[in-house]
C-alpha cells in the first residue's frame, strides 16, 4: 500500500495555504533575525536565543517544527525528543513518598521529593546529553571523551592491516635485521644505488605512519579526566550533581566541530519540572557566550502553555510562538468524519461522531483510531456482517484512551466490565421503577374516587374557582388566554383553554367589586405551579383516567409490557429510560467521563467481546457459557436473557439438561420450535414435556407469551395437552398480571367450543375480552362471541362492542342494552333511560328482532323516568298480549306522544289507553270510548279533566243525545275541575240545567260559573234546587225582576240570603223596601244585623207605614245605636203616639236610656248632636226638662221637679 493511503501518525508538513502556517513563518523570520546574514548587526544580548512554541497536547507543535526544518534548510537543525524517556518510576517514588510522609516531619519530606526531582532532572539531563553526543559520528567528535563502541568496516579493517603491513616492510627493507635476512631475497631484489631510494621512500612511509599514530595517541589520551584517586587506604571519586556540569566540556565540544545553530527540544514539559528550563537556558547562554563557538545557537522549545505558571514563562524565553490547535471539541467531528470517510467509511450518524469526537483532541490520536477502526473492520466486520461500525469506533476510540482497561476487558477486569457486571442491578431498579408506577396508578386511581360524583370539566370548574379566590377582586368576570378574554366558565368547559391557561406564568383579568367598579390587572403567578400545589392537577388526571377505562387498560398493559422487557433491554436503553445512575455500586466504580459516556449511548456494551475478539465456528461467548453453567447446575436465570451464538449454545445441550427449569430460556425455545425443513429439532419434544407438566411453568409462558416468536405453536401443544387443568391452572395463577397474559394467550390458541367452566368466566368477563381484544384478534373474538352471553358489556371497543351486537352475545339487562344503543346510534346512555323508541331507532333489525323475541324481560327494563316513546312504540307496547296491564300502565303514564285514535288499539286495551292518556284528545275518540263502556267512568272524566285545553279547540261532532249528555256528565261530576269547566263551557254553548239535584253537590265557585254563563236559568225547578245552595241570593239577584215578580216568604227565610239582597246594589228603594216588607217577622226580629239593615232602609223612607210596636221590636233588636235612635226620635217625635210609645222607644234603646224615666236621677250622655236631638223630643213631650253641657264633653239631663 503506497504511503498515500496510508494515514500515518508522523508529524505532518504544513502547506503554505495553511492558517497553521503563520506559525511556520514567524519561526523562520525570528531565525532569521538571530542566525541569518544580517544577524551580526544585532548586539549578542538583542539576540533571540530562546524560542517556546507553545500550544496544547496535539496542537500540532511538532508538524511546525519540521515544516520549519523543510522550508528553512540554511539553518542546522539539532533536533532533542524525550518522548521515549520514561520517568514512572521517579514519579511512583514521589507518590510514595507522599504517602510515607505521614509518618515523617516536613523537613523530611521536603528533602525526598527534592531527591526524587533531581534524579528525574539527572535523567533529562543525561537523556539531552546522550542525543547531543550520540548525534554524530565519532570521527566527527574524535575528542569525545564519552567512548562508544567503534565498528570498523571491511575497508577500514583493510586500509589498517595495509598500513601495518607496510610500516613492517618499510622496517625491514630500511633496517634489514639479520634475524631476518633471506640472502635469497637480497640477491633478488638488490638494486645497487636504486636502493638508496628505495630505502628512503620507506623511512618517509615510516614516518608518515607513526605520524599519523602520534596523532591518534594524542588525541586519545589528551581529553581524559581525573575522576578518582586510588589511595593506599581506600579511593575518592569526584563526582559533580549536574549532568550539563559534568559534561559541559563535552557540549562545547560538540557545537565547537558540528555547525548546529538550531536546538529543537520537544516532549520536555511532559515531566512537569521546570528546573530542566533553567538549566537548559544556563546552556544556551554558556554556548552562546563561549568564545569556542563562533556562531548564534538557538534553543528551540516546543512546549504545553501550562508548564510555567503565571509569568514566569515570559521570563524564561525570549520569543513565544503559540500554535492555535488544529483540532478541537467542536470540529473533532468533521476531521474524525473526514479521515473516516477517506478510508470509505461513511455510514456513521453526524451526533455518534460528535459524541466519539469529543474526546479527540489530539490529531495524532484521531489518526490513530481511523487506523486501528480500519484495521479491526477488515478483521472483524468483513467477517460478522451484524456488528455495529458504530459501536466498533467507540471501542476503538476506549481502546485508544484507555488501553490498559481495554487489555484488561479480555480478561474480564477493568472498569467498562465491574459496569457490564452491574445490568442485574439495573434490571432490579428498573423493575422496582416499574413497580413504583403500577402502585401510584392505583392509589391515583383510588384517589380519584372522592371525585366520582364530579365531571372533568366541573372538576376543572372548582379550580379556576379556587384560582380566581387568589386574585384580586371580588368578581372575576374574564381572564384573557391566548390573547382572547373569556368567562371563567368557558375555560373549565373548553380542554384546550384550560391546557392554555395552565402554561402561562403570568394572568391578565378583569375584576369587579361589589359595588360595581370593573378594573383590569396583571398578576404574576405560575399557574403550573398552583394547579399542582392545590391538589387539582393529581385530582383532574385520577378522575381522567377514572372515567377512560380504555387508557387506564392501555397504561395497566404498557407497564406489565415494560415490566416484561426489562430483563431483555440493553443497559443503553436502561439508563435512557430509568435513573439507574443512583445505584450505589454504580457510583461506587468512578468512571472517567469518556467510559461513562459511551457505555450510556450504548457504544460500549454488552456485546463488547464481539468487536475485541475473532468468532470462530462453534464458539460460545462468556455469557453464553455463564447461562450453560447454569443449566447444568440446574440454576434459574432470567427467562429473557440473551443467547450471543444461539446454534452454538444448542449443540452444548445434552437431554439431560431438560429435567428442571433452569433450561427454560425464551430465546432457546424460539430457537427450537424455529421450523426447519422436513425436521423437528431433536430438543422440542424435551422442552415441551417441561413446560407441559403440571404444575406448568406459567411465569415462563407468560414471559414466553410477551416476548416469544412463536406463541401459536408453543401454546397449541401447551392448552391441547390438558385444555381443563391448563384452564385451572391458570386461572388460579397467583400473580395477576401474568395470570391475565396467560389467559389471554389461552383464548387466543384453544380449540372452540370451549367446556362449561371456561364459557361461564367469559360470560363474566367481558372486559378481560375487551382488555385484550388486539391480541385476541378478530376471528377469535367471533368464535367467542357464537357461545358467549356476556353478563355486563361495555363500549371500551366498537370493534369488539359491534361483534357481540352482530351475534347477540349478551345477556338482557338494563346495563347492556344501554351500551347497545349507545354504539349504534352514537349516543351515550344509561341504564334508567331505555326505551322501545331508541331500541328501534338503531335501524338495526339484528338488535330489534332481538329485543322483540324477548320483550317479556325486556320490557321491566325501560326507563319509567323517560317519556317519549313513539306512537308506534307505544302502540306495539299497549297492544302486547305478553305484558300486564299494570306494568304497561306504569310505564306509559306520562308519555309525551300520543296514540291518534283508540281504533289503533286492542279494545280491552282501551280503559288503560284512556286512563294513562296516551291517546290524542278528541271528542268521537270520547264517544266511542262512551258507546263502547256505556257510561261515564273514572278513565273518562280523567282524560276530560286532562286534556280540556285541547279539546275545548274541536267540535264535538255528535249525532242525537250525546252532546246533551256529555254536557251534564262532564259540568254535574265534581270530580272535573272548575278549570275543565272553564275552558269546555264554550262547547257547550246553549246548554242548562233545570232542577238537576246534583247541582245541590257542587261547589259555590262552580255554581257562580253556571249561573254567570246561563247554564242556571230561574226557573221553579231551579229555584227549589238552587235555595238549598249558597248562591241562591245570586241567584234571586241574577234575576231580580223574576223574584220580585214572585217574591214570597219562601225565598226570604235564610238570614244569609236576605243579608245578601239588603246590600246588593242591584235593587232600588221600592225594590228593596218589597223585599223587607216580605221578609218573616220572625226573622227580621231575632237577627241584628238584619234590623239594622231595615232601620238604616227605614231611615231613607219619608214615613213610617207599620205600627210603632213593629218599629220598637227593630230598634231593640239592633245593634246599630245610631240608627236605632234617630228612629226612636222619629217614633216620639210624632205626636199621634202616646207617651207610652215614647217609654217603650227609652226601653228599647237600652239600660243607659231607660234610666232617663227615673225621675230621681240625671244620668250624663255623650255630647253628640243625636243626643241634643233625642234630649230635645223628650223635652217637647214632657219628659226631660233640660240638659246642660257638663265636663269631660258629657251632657247631664235634668227632670222636671215635681212640688
Amino acid at each position: 500500500m503506497s504511503e498515500n493511503n496510508i494515514n500515518n501518525l508522523l508529524p505532518a508538513l504544513i502547506d503554505k495555504s495553511d492558517k497553521a502556517y503563520v506559525a511556520v513563518d514567524e519561526l523562520g523570520r525570528v531565525l532569521k533575525g538571530t542566525l541569518g546574514r544580517d544577524s551580526d548587526e544585532v548586539s549578542t544580548g538583542r539576540r533571540i536565543k530562546n524560542v517556546a512554541i507553545t500550544g496544547p497536547y496535539g496542537s500540532g507543535k511538532s508538524s511546525i517544527i519540521q515544516t520549519l526544518e523543510h522550508d528553512f534548510p540554511q539553518f542546522k537543525y539539532l533536533n532533542i525528543s524525550l518522548a521515549t524517556l520514561r520517568a514512572d518510576s521517579h514519579l511512583n517514588d514521589a507518590k510514595e513518598s507522599e504517602e510515607v510522609s505521614n509518618n515523617f516531619d516536613n523537613d523530611n519530606n521536603r528533602a525526598n521529593e527534592d531527591e526524587t526531582l533531581d534524579a528525574l532532572n539527572r535523567r533529562i539531563e543525561y537523556s539531552i546529553l546522550q542525543q547531543i553526543i550520540y548525534k554524530e559520528k565519532s570521527s566527527k567528535v574524535p575528542n569525545s571523551r564519552l567512548r562508544r563502541i567503534r565498528h570498523f568496516s571491511n575497508a577500514e579493517l583493510t586500509q589498517y592491516g595495509i598500513g601495518i603491513i607496510v610500516f613492517l616492510l618499510c622496517f625491514f627493507i630500511v633496517f634489514e635485521p639479520s634475524w631476518l635476512r633471506v640472502d635469497t631475497f637480497y640477491e633478488h631484489f638488490n638494486f645497487g644505488t636504486g636502493n638508496f631510494w628505495i630505502d628512503l621512500a620507506c623511512s618517509i612511509i615510516m614516518l608518515v605512519e607513526i605520524f599519523l599514530l602520534i596523532q591518534r595517541m594524542v588525541q586519545a589520551y589528551s581529553n581524559s579526566k581525573l575522576n578518582k584517586l586510588n589511595l593506599k587506604d581506600g579511593e575518592i571519586e569526584l563526582q559533580e550533581a549536574s549532568i550539563f556540569n559534568k559534561h559541559l566540556d563535552e557540549i562545547l565540544y560538540f557545537f565547537q566541530v558540528t555547525k548546529y545553530n538550531v536546538v529543537v527540544i520537544e516532549d520536555v514539559d511532559r515531566f512537569g519540572t521546570s528546573e530542566i528550563f533553567l538549566k537548559l537556558r544556563e546552556l544556551n547562554q554558556l554556548i552562546n557566550e563561549s568564545n569556542v563557538i563562533d556562531r548564534p545557537v538557538v534553543f528551540m522549545y516546543a512546549v504545553k502553555d501550562d508548564i510555567f505558571i503565571d509569568e514566569d514563562r515570559v521570563k524564561f524565553f525570549d520569543y513565544i510562538v503559540t500554535v492555535v490547535p488544529t483540532i478541537n471539541p467542536s470540529n473533532s467531528k468533521d476531521k474524525l468524519k473526514e479521515l473516516l470517510e477517506q478510508k470509505g467509511y461513511s455510514d456513521f450518524d453526524d451526533d455518534d461522531l460528535s459524541e466519539i469526537g469529543f474526546f479527540i483532541q489530539d490529531m495524532r490520536l484521531l489518526i490513530n483510531i481511523v487506523n486501528e477502526y480500519d484495521q479491526y473492520h477488515q478483521r472483524l466486520i468483513k467477517e460478522n456482517a451484524n456488528l455495529d461500525n458504530t459501536k466498533l469506533l467507540g471501542m476503538i476510540a476506549y481502546k485508544n484512551f484507555f488501553p490498559r482497561d481495554f487489555a484488561k476487558l479480555h480478561r474480564r477486569e477493568g472498569l467498562v466490565f465491574e459496569f457490564l457486571e452491574l445490568k442485574s442491578k439495573f434490571i432490579e431498579f428498573a423493575q422496582s421503577d416499574v413497580v413504583r408506577r403500577e402502585k401510584e396508578l392505583d392509589d391515583l386511581i383510588d384517589s380519584s374516587k372522592r371525585d366520582t360524583h364530579l365531571k372533568v370539566n366541573e372538576l376543572r370548574g372548582l379550580f379556576i374557582n379556587h384560582l380566581c379566590n387568589h386574585l384580586q377582586g371580588d368578581i372575576i368576570r374574564t381572564i384573557e388566554v391566548n390573547n382572547h378574554s373569556y368567562a371563567p366558565t368557558v375555560i373549565s368547559e373548553k380542554e384546550e383553554l384550560f391546557n392554555s391557561i395552565i402554561k402561562q406564568k403570568s394572568i391578565r383579568y378583569q375584576y369587579s367589586y361589589s359595588y360595581g367598579s370593573t378594573s383590569n390587572r396583571t398578576e404574576s403567578i405560575d399557574v403550573q405551579n398552583f394547579y399542582g400545589s392545590t391538589g387539582f392537577e393529581r385530582r383532574i388526571k385520577a378522575l381522567e383516567l377514572y372515567q377512560d377505562q380504555a387508557k387506564y387498560d392501555e397504561i395497566k398493559r404498557n407497564l406489565l409490557s415494560e415490566k416484561l422487557n426489562i430483563s431483555s433491554m440493553r443497559i443503553k436503553d436502561l439508563f435512557d429510560k430509568y435513573d439507574v445512575s443512583v445505584i450505589p455500586e454504580y457510583n461506587n466504580i468512578k468512571l472517567p467521563a469518556l467510559i461513562e459516556i459511551f457505555l450510556r449511548r450504548g457504544y460500549i456494551d454488552e456485546d463488547y467481546y464481539d468487536y475485541i475478539s475473532y468468532f470462530y465456528e462453534g464458539m460460545i461467548s462468556h455469557s453464553d457459557r455463564a447461562v450453560l453453567v447454569d443449566i447444568k447446575r440446574q440454576r434459574s436465570g432470567e427467562y429473557t436473557k440473551h443467547i450471543d451464538h444461539i446454534e452454538n449454545f444448542t449443540r452444548e445441550l445434552k437431554p439431560w439438561n431438560f429435567t428442571s427449569d433452569a433450561i427454560l430460556y425464551v430465546e432457546l425455545l424460539d430457537y427450537l420450535v424455529e421450523p426447519t425443513p422436513g425436521a423437528t429439532h431433536k430438543y422440542l419434544p424435551l422442552f415441551y414435556k417441561r413446560i407441559n407438566r403440571k404444575p406448568a411453568p406459567l411465569k415462563f409462558l407468560a414471559t414466553y407469551y410477551a416476548k416469544g416468536h412463536h406463541s401459536k405453536e408453543v401454546f397449541t401443544q401447551f392448552i391441547a395437552s390438558n385444555p381443563q387443568s391448563t384452564w385451572q391452572q391458570t386461572l388460579k395463577h397467583s400473580d395477576e398480571t401474568e395470570r391475565e397474559t396467560l389467559l389471554c394467550s389461552w383464548l387466543r390458541f384453544v380449540e372452540y367450543p370451549v367446556n362449561g367452566d371456561v364459557l361461564k368466566w367469559i360470560n363474566s368477563n367481558f372486559n378481560f375480552i375487551s382488555k385484550f381484544q388486539e391480541e385476541l384478534t378478530n376471528d377469535i373474538i367471533i368464535k367467542i362471541c357464537e357461545y358467549a352471553q356476556f353478563e355486563q358489556i361495555g363500549i371500551n371497543s366498537h370493534n369488539l362492542i359491534g361483534i357481540v351486537v352482530e351475534s347477540n352475545a349478551y345477556t338482557i339487562t338494563a346495563h347492556n342494552i344501554s351500551v347497545v344503543i349507545t354504539y349504534l346510534d352514537n349516543n351515550e346512555q344509561n341504564g334508567d333511560n331505555i326505551t322501545l323508541t331508541k331500541i328501534w331507532a338503531t335501524n338495526h333489525d339484528g338488535f330489534r328482532n332481538y329485543i322483540q323475541s324477548n320483550f317479556k324481560n325486556v320490557f321491566p327494563l325501560f326507563s319509567k323516568s323517560e317519556k317519549s316513546e313513539t306512537v308506534e312504540a307505544l302502540t306495539y307496547i299497549i297492544n302486547h298480549s305478553e305484558l300486564e296491564e299494570i306494568e304497561i300502565g306504569d310505564y306509559i303514564s306520562g308519555q309525551t306522544n300520543l296514540i291518534p285514535s283508540l281504533k289503533d288499539i286492542n279494545q280491552d286495551r282501551w280503559y288503560l289507553a284512556l286512563q294513562k292518556h296516551v291517546v290524542k284528545p278528541n271528542w268521537i275518540t270520547l264517544q266511542d270510548y262512551y258507546n263502547y263502556v256505556g257510561k261515564f267512568d273514572d278513565a273518562l272524566f280523567e282524560y276530560i279533566d286532562k286534556f280540556a285545553n285541547e279539546l275545548s279547540g274541536l267540535p264535538f261532532g255528535s249525532n242525537g243525545n250525546a252532546e246533551g249528555i256529555f254536557f251534564r256528565e262532564i259540568f254535574l261530576n265534581r270530580a272535573i275541575s272548575l278549570e275543565t269547566i272553564k275552558v269546555l263551557t264554550p262547547i257547550f254553548e246553549g246548554y242548562s240545567f233545570n232542577g238537576d239535584e246534583e247541582l245541590v253537590n257542587l261547589d259555590t265557585e262552580r255554581l257562580e260559573w253556571f249561573l254567570s254563563h246561563d247554564m242556571i236559568l230561574f226557573e221553579e225547578g231551579n229555584s227549589a234546587v238552587i235555595k238549598n245552595t249558597t248562591i241562591f241570593a245570586q241567584y234571586l239577584i241574577r234575576y231580580k225582576d223574576e223574584f220580585i215578580e214572585t217574591i214570597s216568604e219562601e225565598f226570604l227565610n235564610n238570614p244569609s240570603t236576605v243579608m245578601t239582597l239588603l246590600d246588593s246594589d242591584k235593587f232600588n228603594t221600592d225594590e228593596r223596601t218589597i223585599i223587607i216588607n216580605n221578609i218573616p217577622e220572625s226573622l227580621a226580629f231575632n237577627n241584628s244585623s238584619i234590623s239594622n239593615r231595615i232601620i238604616s232602609h227605614i231611615s231613607t223612607l219619608g214615613k213610617l207605614d207599620n205600627s210603632p210596636s213593629y218599629y220598637i221590636s227593630l230598634i231593640n233588636i239592633a245593634s246599630s245605636n245610631i240608627r236605632a235612635i234617630e228612629l226612636g226620635i222619629r217614633l216620639i217625635s210624632d205626636m199621634d203616639n202616646d207617651v207610652s210609645v215614647c217609654n217603650n222607644v227609652l226601653v228599647a234603646l237600652g239600660e243607659k236610656y231607660s234610666e232617663l224615666l227615673d225621675m230621681n236621677r240625671n244620668p250624663k250622655f255623650e255630647d253628640t248632636e243625636t243626643h241634643r236631638k233625642l234630649f230635645d223630643s223628650l223635652i217637647n213631650r214632657g219628659i226631660l226638662s233640660s240638659y246642660s253641657p257638663c265636663k269631660d264633653n258629657q251632657i247631664r239631663t235634668y227632670h222636671k221637679k215635681i212640688k
